[in-house]
Order: structure tokens, then sequence, then C-alpha cells
């Protein structure tokens, strides 16, 4: 290393470790600026003092983030009290934080995310349990939840604790709640997530009974099910909520030599976790299944193919243990395509996407130590044995080709949970969540705990030494390797999501919000060319974390402005020349967010004279 780079590495990392005191629960990490790495651009809490429970995230065009969970608490910020019995306790919530504020624009109350209220304010949810967010285009939010009285919250009326069917909510970028009309069939049991497609029509999944009212020439029919028995479905509405386009089951249950699967714990119901649809209305599924839901014909097919007892900590369980995904068409006439996948264990998937060629990514959970490997990024991580028997809980991200026949990469993740393993520990969901970058790599988020799981943390590391209890990691678009990986402070990964400026925003079950901006540090600097040259334009740049195409940037050569320009994705840039010499050039950020008044580290740039330019 040159003495000028070592002087530069040098005065970048003290120039970091000040940011990091200054930004007072901000933490930022030094690396190389070609590196992938984030820093925390600002962190929300949103949670009273009691057991609020946060499940979803969802983000608009503009940035802004939507959250939705459940009030376990009397004092719930932003929630009145004259109009909700128990201060909200037992609601599902919808909070909103634009991307430059760390309070909420509003908070709305809608119904219950259970049958039964003492099942939320309890956090015990079963079955029944309504999870889901989504945002269209207008800015409105979609989300599941069982109505309550027929005033609340229709006319703005008491909340009274009773439930009644659950209905689609809309709820307006002011926070206006509207229940669309048509209730959900009562065959509904479980919603898992909700998706909109560019039309704005609404797709739900989750697990269905017997007599779901399917659609005439739906790819699985109302008979597909017995009496007892429950199977994962995808339901199309339109977008007033009025209409039903389609409902279908996915795959049988009970019927045709197919095992019956009725979950003998609501952990364990098949059902359907995560939902993607495509720009020609295709549904993209992921869940978990009983191991008799055949895959498709030339399909991955991976995993048992009958039900297994499995002798755990617990009592004797019978599993719903594979990963399904499936592709469902836009009519939601037949199946595209399944795949299983699968160990001996237990498995589900619990996020997915898809890429511009149709490719599809899956994350999930697994007490699987046979679960398919296909790549070089992760075998089964080191963990601290937490049961005598069982298996404990970790991750893993799967690549399928568009047709769903072929494995591109799959390998484990240093996850932690506690539903599949049966160790008798914190039976609460904890999902892995995944969403691809602008270059296809693979973001994946989700919860840990440096105790009894092995994250080995990059050298350009978050908070590489802090016990932190969520875990990010990037791998690349080729599967081959993990790019970048971190701990950082959570009590648990629940949502997801990533925005048109490249930011990475996650929410933990306790209501923290935390927009992670994938810089290191809040404003860069780079010119070009280099070499310099006194007769050339040089073109100089400044990356701005999370300013959201808000603020200036002013650039200064030896201290003197020389330029100024507005953010622009994420970016301003401006064209100087130089004088001959060594000089310093420095960019410094003005305007809204949490970097006003930063400035990044100085660059040292040699000019060579005019004509003599290598």
């Amino acid at each position: 290393m040159s003495r000028f780079r070592k002087m530069l590495t040098i005065r970048v990392r003290y120039v970091v470790l000040v940011f990091a005191l200054t930004l007072s629960g901000f933490p930022v990490a030094p690396a190389n600026a070609t590196d992938t790495a984030f820093l925390i651009a600002s962190v929300v809490s949103q949670h009273g003092t009691g057991h609020d429970r946060t499940t979803d995230l969802a983000l608009d065009a503009d940035g802004n983030a939507w959250i939705s969970g459940v009030v376990g608490s009397y004092d719930f910020p932003g929630l009145s009290t004259s109009t909700l019995t128990n201060g909200g306790m037992g609601l599902r919530f919808v909070a909103r934080i634009d991307a430059l504020r760390v309070t909420p624009t509003f908070v709305a109350a809608v119904g219950a995310p259970t049958a039964a209220p003492d099942d939320a304010r309890s956090r015990r949810f079963t079955s029944d349990e309504a999870r889901g967010l989504a945002v269209d285009a207008s800015g409105n939010a979609y989300l599941v939840a069982y109505d309550g009285t027929r005033d609340y919250p229709v006319t703005g009326g008491v909340y009274q604790a009773t439930t009644d069917r659950k209905h689609v909510f809309r709820v307006g970028p002011t926070g206006v709640v509207t229940r669309l009309s048509t209730a959900l069939d009562p065959a509904i049991r479980r919603v898992g997530a909700i998706a909109l497609d560019p039309a704005g029509n609404i797709y739900l999944t989750g697990s269905a009974g017997h007599g779901l009212v399917t659609t005439g020439g739906a790819a699985f029919p109302m008979s597909s099910v017995a009496v007892g028995c429950v199977a994962p479905y995808v339901t199309r509405l339109d977008p007033s909520g009025q209409q039903v386009l389609y409902a279908t089951y996915l795959g049988a249950a009970g019927v045709a030599g197919q095992a019956c699967g009725n979950g003998s714990s609501s952990h364990f119901d098949p059902t359907g976790f995560a939902l993607a649809v495509d720009a020609l209305g295709n549904a993209y599924v992921t869940g978990q299944a009983e191991p008799g839901l055949a895959a498709t014909a030339g399909a991955v097919n991976r995993g048992p193919t009958s039900p297994t007892i499995y002798a755990g900590d617990g009592p004797l369980m019978s599993t719903a243990s594979h990963v399904f995904v499936a592709k469902l068409n836009s009519t939601g006439s037949a199946l595209v395509w399944a795949a299983r996948l699968g160990g001996s264990g237990w498995d589900r998937g619990t996020g997915i996407a898809v890429d511009h060629a149709g490719a599809v990514y899956v994350g999930g959970k697994t007490s699987s130590r046979d679960f398919p490997l296909q790549g070089a990024f992760g075998g089964f991580p080191w963990v601290v044995p937490e049961c005598m028997i069982a298996t404990p809980e970790v991750g893993f991200v799967a690549k399928l080709t568009p047709d769903g026949r072929q494995i591109v990469f799959s390998g484990y993740v240093p996850a932690d949970g506690g539903q599949l393993d049966n160790c008798g520990r914190d039976n609460e969901f904890s999902p892995l969540r995944i969403v691809l970058d602008g270059v296809g790599n693979v973001v994946v988020a989700g919860r840990t705990d440096l105790v009894t799981r092995d994250v080995k943390p990059s050298s350009n590391a978050l908070e590489p030494n802090q016990s932190g209890g969520q875990l990010l990691q990037v791998l690349t678009a080729d599967g081959r390797s993990v790019a970048y990986s971190t701990s950082f402070a959570g009590t648990g990964v629940q949502a997801m999501a990533r925005d048109r400026w490249g930011h990475v925003l996650v929410v933990d079950r306790s209501g923290t919000l935390q927009r992670l901006a994938p810089q290191w540090l809040p404003l860069d600097v780079e010119v070009e060319p280099v070499p310099a040259c006194a007769d050339r334009a040089l073109t100089v740049t400044s990356r701005v974390a999370a300013a959201y195409d808000t603020g200036t940037v002013a650039f200064h050569v030896d201290g003197a402005v020389v330029g100024t320009s507005a953010v622009r994705d994420n970016e301003a840039r401006v064209s100087i020349a130089a004088a001959p010499g060594v000089r310093q050039l420095r960019a410094s950020y003005t305007g809204p967010g949490h970097f006003d008044g930063y400035a990044s580290h100085d660059i040292l740039l040699p000019v060579n004279q005019a004509g003599t330019c290598p």
C-alpha cells in the first residue's frame, strides 16, 4: 500500500469515528468505497410499554414506510383512547413514517388480527391470524383484519372488541380507514401475505379449510380439500374488493391419497407465507405444505414424499414439512409449475422475489441438516446445541430457474428461530426475508443470536463488535459467496423492503424501523477522469445516504465552494476545472434528514499541468 493510500485510509477511519460518536445510536463503520456496506440512516421506534407486535412493512413510491402489527399496550403512541376500547388493545395498527421523519405521520387502528381478541393481547396467534401489508401507486395501504362492530371504522364509532368476518381494509394517505365491502370466504383461516398487481387487483394467500368457494376453472376446486383438512390457497379480488376474480386452493388435502394437512399444531398448518405478483398477473407463492403436495412434472422435487413423525423435546407431531414454491397463472386456472424443497425436518418458505428474467428466489427457515444444497455460499452453520434431539432452526436461501425445473443455488444462513425445532423456546414466527438489489444480489435479513449462531461479520460490518439480534447478509448474484455479513441491534426482523434509492428498510417485532443506506459514509465524493489535468473538465460526484432526493450538496476545492447541486437519485454532481497541483476536495450536504451539515472525507487529488497529462 502506498504512503498516500495509507494516509487516506487513516484519515477516513478518523472521520468515520467522529460520525459514529455524533450520530448517537446511528453507528457507521469504515469500509472500502467499492465494497458492499451499509450505515444506519435512521431508527424509529413505534410501540407502547406493553407487548406490541409489529409484523409487516411496505413502501410507497416516495420512500415512506408503512408498518403494521398488533397493539399490545394501553399507551400505543398515536391512538386515541377516547375512540378505542382498551386503547386499541388487540387491534391491528397501520402507521406511516415518512422517509425523512422519525415520528409517524399518522397511526390508524383497523380490526382484530384473530377471531379471539384475547389471543392478540396475549400474543397467542393461532391458525386464524391475519398478516400482510401492501401499498398501491396512489399511496393507499391494504391489509386484512377481522371486522368489529358495524360502526367502526366506517363511521368512526367506538370500537368494541368483537369480531365478525375477515375483510380487506384500505388505509388512505391521510390515515382514513375504509372497509372494503366483500367479506372473505369463511373457509379462509390464515392470511399470510397480501400483494397488488399494477392494475390494483388484490391477491391473498395463506391457509384455508374445506369448503372454500372456488371459481370456475380453478386450478384446485372446492372438492380438492376434504372435511377437517387444510391447504394453501390464493384468491384475487378486484381493486374495490367487491368482486372475487378467482379463488383456488394450491394443492389437495385429504383426497386422492393426499395427506389431510390439518396441522396438529397451528404452527404447521399448510399455508402460504409470502407472495409476489409480476406485471402479467402471475402469482408466485411460497410457504409450507404437507409432503403429499405434489410437484408438477419436471419441477424441482426435493424432500420427503410422505408424512413423517418427529420426536423432539415435545410431543410426537405429524409434520407439514417442506417448502413449496408455486407459480399460478393470471386467471387462477392452472399452476404454471410447483416445486418442493426440503429435508428430513421441518421447512418453510417465508420470503419470495422474482427477477426481470422470471427466476424465483426463496428465503425461509429449516430444521433439516439435509436441506438440498447447490453452490458455494453456505453449508449448515455452526450452532450451539439447544435440544437433546432436534436440529436447531436456521435459515436458507434458494434460487430456482424461471420454469422451476432447476435449483440455481441453495444454501444455509445463520438465522435463529423457535417454531420449527420444537425446542420449547420462543415460539413466535421468525421469518427470513429477502429482496434483490439493483444488480441481482440477494439481500437477506432475519433474526439471529450471536451466542448460538456463528455470524461471521465482514470487515466492513455494520456492528462487528456488538451483540445483535438481527442478521443482514448480501449474497452475490451467482450464489457463490457472501459479499457482506453483519449483525445489528433489534428483536428479530419481521419484514424487509428496498426502495428505489437502494435503501434497505427492516422492522423488528418490537416496532423498531431501521433504514440502512448502502454506503459507508453519510456522504462520499469521487472524481472522473483520473488522472486529472488542468485542461480537462472534472466531474465531481457525491452520493448522499438517505437524502431521498432533497437538499443540496456544496463541493469545495481547497476550502472554497466551486459548485452546488441538488440531490437527485441520491447523487449530486458538478463539473469543475482545477488548477495544477495537489488539490483538496470535499462535499457537504445541507437539507432534510439526519445528515444535514455533514461533510465527506477530504480527497487529495493531484492535478497535472495542461498539455502534460498521461
